[in-house]
């Protein structure tokens, strides 16, 4: 402590040894006060008073750090800012002064001082009259000064030890760079300039300069610390360095282009495009600002990235580089490097594709075209899979540029060359289905890429076909032909050995039959489907497949041609048809039940299970099939397949403890309540409730919730096509209770009588549910946010039982239930799982919007003070600083619904509990700033000053 009270005994440096020895001391000082300072306000205010400083370790780090950047240099006529600051108090006046500096750098020096940046930075308090825009005002407090001015220090500072010549110093100082880029906010035009200046111009370009100019001697630790430093400037400081001007915009990018095709690794340069990513996010954001002109200036550089990105993707011309990357996920990973790295550079294509569409789609369709003969060319089986990559590469670049073709009004001007894309993706695609010799995994993942690619056509399909109807009969066969070979193709492909292609097949089918919606079963190819469905159901290679098969079938039978009216008549043909064609299975279900209604096969027989499994699968399929369509559809599916449906309901006491069963089961139920909820609703809607409330009871018996408690990750157990990956009975057990959770939201969206006489079971169910599924030691991310999904929902569906119902600011009906939901919603809140955290506090502010929530009387009466105190708390932790407007602006809903009982409530609270023991002079600032508090349009600017002002006047 004697040190920090002595420090100006070494207020002349005449040697490097003296500044080392200076700064060493330095280091120790604000470490040790750091340290202390962490622990509390009192403890932190008891040692500054010790060191005869006012309490603020900003007051009297400033001067200490401002005296020691002198030391560093790139050249003897160089010079930066500093302060000059009474450690007394920050509100005097401030004025900046100029440090000359030696004319080199000394690694030692330069390693010292960044240190005690990294321990200062997260330190300095944000002043509390900025701006948050990239507008600054054109003045400020001098207090605001005194931060803005140290954060330019520091920005010189870190430009100008980034240039020595040590590698290791220079890639501290990125990193320091990276920590003063974090400060978004400046308070007049002034300071945002020279902040920039330094930033910017000395920092980032000079950074960028050297790593392009000697690339070879740069190592991969500094290009990772840049590229981070790169990552902050552009997402923070973008915008004000084109505001203030004076940024070599063009210079940046022309570097940042060089930079990324210097990058010697994949992972290097797949972080190089995700900077350009978050570029072409800002130029996005631009455009929808000032209109297509805004970023004309930026065209020929973004059109010639892409076009230099698309080689490098291609095995025919970087077949070295690609090399390098593994095709096998590694253990507990979702992707492969190679996916990973064509995943990024087939994203910034599209973003830029979005930007500037024209020259992107064309450019992309010539090298399709010319790349299309490529496979037949191929001499070996190296270069037919090199081959095959390449052409599994361009047909999802095809597949992204898909909606560009897809115009409205413009089809028929590109039918021609359109129509050839299409011929073309389906002339691969026989041919990589045909085997040839490229390896299996490798053809198999061109055949899924090109099925995809195909699918993104789907609405050029759609109007392709309208186009046809209106015009002449010429036009509706040549349509008639390209279809009939696409659905060739599809069917074909259903029993194929690879699940994913066969899925791919499937899916296919099913956007054909939903969104282009033809006359399906007059298509000669649809012919061995539409014969041989359920054997084709019984050999597919998935579960997900299957369904698809079903739908198909179901919609190809009762989903009339776009725009065409359909008589009484023919819906009684389509009944006939579909409950032919269901026929089979109905009677197969019906005859596992006596004429007594009694289930008379044997549960545990493992083919009477996968036959009911099997059976439960398709009558799911076809109610989920017409869940979008109108009620003539849904009234054919449920007379179809009516005879079975009381008899599945009745399965679920059959198979109580058999979870893989039940999970089948839940599926059914929810497709019913989902799709025919109308239709069913009078003759099972009795039976739907008991087997709710049967399951309710079973859920405690079954120990699902202390299971849930225990468990890991729901959402990782699952695979794409909704099968199972894990067969343990735990798991089966987990997605059991999230079909559960699932079923509860969808019944109670019903309002009818029957569903409100069980809303004080849901309740008490919900109750007992939440101390397992929301245990913070659970990792299981689905189950909570079903879990909160269904608490919103109740609140939302069922606003007048629970609230009376006069819409605004009724008295609660039933405070009990209310408060105790909204309190799970509070303690969510300290959930460390973000993903809930941020839907959560999405679904509170829904919950207002919907149901006027902050208006209710109870609200404000019961819950006012407890959310307010929630959220201001957040914020003065920074816990969720990434989340930081999102809880400002949810504050700002709740303070200002009624300003008179917020000043009357909760400001004498806010007053005792956050600012006893400060200062007279800081209790009545933060006493004004809470009290000028009116509405929505200064409450957010208000609160985060408030904030501000707190952590300040607290350190």
């Amino acid at each position: 402590m004697f040190v920090a009270r002595q420090w100006n005994i070494f207020e002349d440096i005449f040697s490097i040894d003296e500044t080392i020895m200076r700064l060493s001391l330095t280091e120790r000082v604000v470490a040790e006060f750091v340290a202390l300072s962490s622990l509390s306000p009192s403890v932190s205010g008891s040692v500054a008073n010790s060191l005869s400083i006012s309490g603020n370790m900003f007051q009297w780090a400033v001067p200490i750090i401002s005296d020691s950047l002198g030391v560093l240099a790139c050249t003897s006529s160089t010079s930066f800012p500093a302060l000059g600051v009474s450690p007394s108090r920050t509100e005097q006046a401030i004025s900046p002064k100029t440090v000359s500096l030696p004319a080199s750098i000394d690694p030692a020096c330069a390693s010292l001082a960044l240190r005690i940046l990294t321990l200062l930075i997260p330190r300095i308090p944000i002043p509390t009259d900025v701006l948050a825009s990239s507008s600054p005002t054109t003045t400020s407090s001098p207090t605001s000064a005194a931060s803005s001015y140290f954060y330019e220090s520091l920005s010189a500072f870190g430009a100008y030890a980034s240039q020595c010549a040590d590698l290791s110093v220079a890639g501290e100082a990125l990193t320091a760079l990276s920590d003063v880029c974090t400060f978004k906010t400046m308070v007049d035009t002034a300071s945002v300039s020279r902040f920039i200046n330094s930033l910017g111009n000395s920092g980032v370009l000079c950074a960028l300069r050297r790593a392009c100019e000697h690339s070879n001697s740069i190592d991969e630790q500094y290009a990772s610390k840049l590229i981070h430093l790169l990552s902050v400037f552009l997402r923070n400081h973008l915008q004000r360095a084109e505001s203030v001007g004076g940024f070599p915009a063009d210079e940046f990018l022309q570097l940042l282009f060089k930079f990324t095709f210097v990058q010697e690794s994949p992972e290097s340069f797949v972080d190089c495009v995700q900077l350009w990513e978050i570029f072409v996010d800002f130029c996005h954001a631009q455009q929808l600002k000032g209109g297509e002109g805004s970023v004309r200036r930026y065209r020929e550089g973004l059109v010639t990235l892409s076009s230099c990105v698309i080689p490098a993707l291609l095995y025919s011309q970087n077949s070295t580089y690609l090399s390098l990357l593994s095709f096998e996920k590694e253990d507990g990973g979702t992707e492969s490097e190679w996916s990973s790295f064509s995943n990024a550079c087939l994203g910034l294509i599209a973003k830029i594709s979005d930007l500037f569409p024209s020259e992107i789609v064309q450019h992309v369709i010539a090298i399709f075209m010319a790349n299309g003969s490529s496979l037949q060319q191929a001499q070996n089986q190296s270069k037919l899979n090199a081959a095959c990559r390449d052409l599994s590469t361009m047909s999802r670049l095809m597949g992204q540029i898909a909606h560009f073709l897809c115009n409205v009004g413009e089809i028929e001007a590109s039918l021609t060359e359109t129509t050839a894309i299409v011929e073309r993706l389906l002339e691969l695609l026989r041919f990589a289905l045909s085997g040839g010799n490229a390896s299996n995994s490798v053809r198999n993942e061109l055949c899924v890429d090109l099925f995809a690619s195909l699918r993104m056509y789907i609405h050029w399909l759609e109007q392709y076909y309208a186009l046809a109807n209106s015009k002449s009969d010429q036009y509706l066969h040549n349509f008639s032909i390209l279809l009939n070979s696409i659905l060739e193709v599809s069917v074909s492909s259903l029993l194929s050995k690879d699940p994913a292609i066969s899925m791919e097949a499937s899916t296919l089918l099913l956007s054909i039959a939903k969104t282009v919606r033809p006359n399906i079963v007059a298509f000669p190819a649809m012919g061995p489907l539409l014969t041989n469905a359920h054997a084709v159901a019984r050999k597919v290679a998935t579960g997900e497949t299957k369904r698809n098969v079903y739908k198909v079938v179901t919609l190809a039978i009762v989903v009339p041609v776009n725009s065409t009216k359909v008589l009484e008549e023919e819906w009684n043909a389509r009944l006939s048809r579909l409950t032919e064609f269901f026929s089979s299975l109905v009677l197969g279900f019906q005859s596992m039940w006596n004429v007594e209604g009694r289930y008379i096969v044997n549960p545990q027989d493992p083919d009477v299970r996968n036959e009911v499994r099997h059976l439960l699968d398709a009558f799911s399929a076809a109610m989920s099939a017409v869940n979008a369509e109108a009620a003539n559809p849904k009234n054919v599916v449920y007379l179809s397949i009516k005879p079975v449906i009381s008899l599945a309901l009745s399965l679920f006491e059959v198979f109580a403890h058999d979870s893989e069963m039940l999970l089948d089961l839940f599926d059914f139920t929810l497709a019913l309540q989902v799709s025919l909820k109308r239709q069913s609703s009078r003759e099972n809607g009795t039976l739907v409730v008991e087997t709710l409330q049967l399951f309710m009871k079973m859920v405690e018996s079954k120990g699902l919730l202390q299971l849930a408690a225990s468990n890991g990750n729901l959402a990782n157990n699952h695979s794409s096509n909704g099968t199972l990956q894990n067969g343990s009975s735990e798991q089966h057990q987990l997605h059991l209770l999230d079909k559960f959770l699932q079923f509860l939201k969808v019944m109670v969206q019903d309002t009818a009588k029957s569903i409100e006489g069980l809303l004080n079971d849901i309740f008490v169910f919900c109750q007992y549910s939440y101390k397992f599924i929301a245990h913070e030691d659970s990792a299981n991310e689905t189950l909570k946010l079903h879990f909160y999904d269904l608490l919103f929902t109740l609140l939302t569906y069922h606003q007048r039982y629970y609230f009376g119902s006069t819409v605004s600011r009724s008295a609660s009906m039933h405070e009990r239930e209310v408060a105790g939901m909204l309190e799970m919603v509070a303690n969510s809140f300290s959930d460390r799982n973000m993903e809930v955290f941020r839907h959560n506090l999405a679904g509170l502010n829904s919950l207002n919007t919907k149901c006027a929530l902050y208006l209710k009387e109870f609200f404000q009466k019961h819950m006012m003070v407890p959310f307010i105190d929630l959220f201001l708390g957040l914020l003065i932790l920074k816990g969720h600083d990434f989340m930081r407007e999102d809880i400002i602006d949810t504050l700002s809903k709740i303070t200002s619904c009624n300003v008179s009982f917020f000043r009357q409530e909760y400001v004498p609270h806010f007053m005792s509990k956050y600012c006893a023991g400060l200062l007279s002079q800081d209790q009545a600032t933060l006493f004004h700033c809470i009290n000028s508090i009116e509405d929505t349009s200064n409450a957010p600017q208000l609160i985060s000053s408030l904030v501000s002002d707190l952590i300040y006047f607290q350190q």
